[in-house]
């Protein structure tokens, strides 16, 4: 048994079928504004940003405008994408519940993780009815943005209280690098999941390399029947 830790966005979620028209949406206002020139924004140029959490990737994106435009802006992002949900636009890769189903069955806890809005999360646990696979769930904004890696005490700490009678063993698995951080901070095995927005050299690192959803249920497999010193 073992505590799944899963970013969400390009690690279960194809996220860019939702962001990029949401991302783009608010880059034409930006434009229309006279603070950008126009440009349709590709899904590479859109993607780099998955799994920044949307303080720090308006910071990024647009370090010259103000926070209140920012705020805005990441408004115009965030309604978009609840109109994409509703018209049925946002999808999970391939397997990607029936691989949370079987880990779950298997007596594994499933910990959400993501680097998300509030407002996000329950968008997404109403359309894919998430609290069917997930022990817990957390993202960045409920915790005033700080890192995973930050964040991950509190997490584990909440995981012996309502399992106390548990030997805690972690997995931590994501597509970018702040899912990596996780990993390191804490000595933790990682599975990289590179069919995500993360590039080659962020998942370097990794314990287990993921190249499809389906595949994440092989590597916990793997790295629990390894003998790793961590483990």
């Amino acid at each position: 048994m073992a505590y799944l830790i899963f970013d969400y966005d390009g690690t279960l979620h194809n996220t860019i079928l939702i962001y990029r028209p949401a991302l783009q949406k608010a880059y034409d206002y930006l434009a229309k504004q006279g603070f950008r020139t126009n440009k349709i924004l590709s899904d590479e140029e859109a993607g780099r940003w998955l799994g920044f959490n949307a303080k720090d990737m308006w910071n990024a994106f647009a370090p010259d405008l103000s926070p209140k435009l920012h705020q805005y802006c990441s408004t115009i992002v965030g309604e978009e994408m609840q109109r994409q949900i509703d018209i049925g636009s946002a999808k999970l890769y391939p397997k990607a519940l029936d691989v949370l189903s079987k880990l779950k069955s298997q007596g594994h806890h499933l910990i959400f993780l993501s680097n998300c809005k509030i407002s996000y999360l329950n968008m997404h646990q109403k359309q894919f009815e998430l609290e069917r696979y997930f022990s817990a769930f957390y993202c960045t904004e409920a915790f005033d943005w700080k890192t995973k890696e930050e964040i991950f005490p509190a997490v584990k700490q909440d995981m012996l209280s309502v399992f106390p009678n548990e030997e805690p063993t972690f997995i931590a698995i994501g597509d970018r690098f702040h899912d990596l951080n996780l990993a390191l901070r804490h000595n933790l095995p990682f599975v990289g999941c590179n069919y995500g927005f993360g590039t080659a050299e962020e998942l370097q690192q990794s314990t287990c390399i993921a190249h499809s959803a389906e595949e994440i249920e092989s590597c916990v497999h793997q790295l629990l029947h390894t003998n790793l010193s961590y483990l």
